[in-house]
């Protein structure tokens, strides 16, 4: 017999500890690094929200969603974690986009992953809505929305004037 294939249980189990050491950390730990991890967005979250341009209806939103994630740890009795492709997607988008990317899309991308890591997007996928909807970006998309929007509807109302004979030329 060879020697090396003769490998007990006590020995597998001798290697496996000594090569994979267990780390265990706390839930709230891990939950208090996300969420530090993200304190640009945090912060351009707030100066948006005090400049006057945006209305606080998403600190309503906001609200809302904390409440309903309060009381789902209350129900369950603890915050369920885990890493899975979205969130490592949108990790990796993050970090890989930090200087490249606009602050209003690291918010939606820094919210698809709290809302992937900390496994809401399961449990009630109303909730990660909310969080989106919550992000203060009413004044960029109608100024960026805004021209093309009015300029769709003036050509179909020139359209729909002249199906009715009546010269409507922009």
């Amino acid at each position: 017999m060879n020697p090396i294939t003769e490998i007990t249980a006590a020995d597998r189990a001798l290697l496996q500890d000594t090569h994979q050491p267990r780390v265990r950390v706390h839930p709230s730990v891990i939950a208090a690094i996300a969420i530090t991890a993200f304190y640009p967005v945090w912060q351009w979250f707030l100066l948006r929200l005090n400049d006057g341009s945006h209305e606080s209806w998403g600190l309503v939103a906001l609200l809302t969603a904390a409440i309903f994630i309060g009381k789902k740890i209350q129900r369950s009795g603890r915050l369920a974690l885990g890493w899975n492709a979205v969130s490592i997607f949108s990790a990796a988008l993050y970090v890989l986009g930090f200087n490249v990317l606009n602050p209003m899309i690291q918010a939606a991308v820094a919210i698809v992953f709290l809302c992937a890591f900390f496994r809401i997007d399961r449990i009630a996928p109303g909730i990660c809505g909310l969080l989106l909807i919550s992000l203060p970006v009413i004044a960029s998309a109608q100024f960026y929305l805004g021209y093309p929007l009015r300029l769709i509807t003036a050509v179909s109302m020139e359209f729909l004037l002249n199906l009715c004979s009546i010269d409507g030329d922009i």
